[in-house]
């Protein structure tokens, strides 16, 4: 079966920052340079970035590679991923039902 929809499809990737104090800043610039994508959204230690359909293997592999970051989930839609990120933190901080 073939991929759905237009070559452009969304893809957002929620990626959790291991040392939040360091920030984002350096996955940003490997991310834009190597497959042009963009962070789009930023919380705490969370972080989504904007790819497509085609790259978003490539990308995931990049972000778990460095060491520094690993990768929650994939999403469609950007609502979806700031309720993952939002039960995220309720878990850590013990208020997760």
């Amino acid at each position: 079966m073939g991929l759905k929809g237009n070559d452009s499809r969304k893809r957002y990737i929620i990626v959790e920052a291991i040392f939040p104090e360091r920030g984002f800043d350096s996955l940003d610039s490997i991310l834009q340079r190597s497959f042009r994508s963009r962070r789009k959204f930023t919380t705490g230690r969370f972080a989504v970035y904007l790819t497509n359909q085609f790259l978003k293997s490539a990308v995931i592999a990049e972000i778990n590679k460095t060491g520094r970051f690993r990768t929650i989930r994939t999403s469609g839609s950007m609502k979806k991923c700031k309720e993952i990120i939002d039960l995220s933190g309720k878990k850590e901080s013990g208020s997760f039902q």
